[in-house]
Formats: structure tokens, C-alpha cells, sequence
């Protein structure tokens, strides 16, 4: 992208945020949990996806995600995976 259209495409990504979406800030326990997410050796997750389950078992939240390690691994943390 060029730096105008990257502008654009993040000003379009907040009027969304503002309108549609809830912004949860990660906490101390979402690192945790997250940190013992990852020591199970099995699962293929990174820190960034262990963080979402982290929150997303924290708030009771849905996962919708296209990351098919991702959505494998959800269920064993308690975190639902809609369907897409």
C-alpha cells in the first residue's frame, strides 16, 4: 500500500472500532494465562494467538479466525470457535 491508502484503510479500521467493536486492554493475568498456553509443547500457537485465547477465555468470547492452528487449539483452552 501506499502511505495514503494505508491511512485511509486505518482511518476505516477506527470508525469500525468506534462504532462496532469493544477494545479490551490485555491484563496481567491474560499474560499468564497466555505464558501457560505456550508451555504446553504440542500446540503450535505463537504468543500473539495465545494472548487472544487468553482474553477471549477471560471475557467469554467467541473466536473467529481463518488460522487453522489457531482454531485446532482453541477448544483445549475453553475458548468456542464460530464457524466461518
Amino acid at each position: 500500500l501506499t502511505g495514503l491508502e494505508a491511512e485511509e484503510v486505518l482511518g476505516t479500521l477506527r470508525t469500525w472500532m468506534r462504532g462496532s467493536a469493544q477494545v479490551y486492554e490485555v491484563q496481567s493475568q491474560d499474560v499468564l494465562a497466555a505464558t501457560d498456553m505456550l508451555c504446553r509443547w504440542r500446540t503450535g500457537l505463537r504468543t500473539p494467538d495465545a494472548l487472544h485465547l487468553a482474553i477471549a477465555r477471560r471475557i467469554g468470547a467467541s473466536l473467529a479466525t481463518f488460522d487453522k492452528v489457531l482454531a485446532r487449539d482453541a477448544p483445549e483452552f475453553r475458548v468456542d470457535v464460530v464457524d466461518i
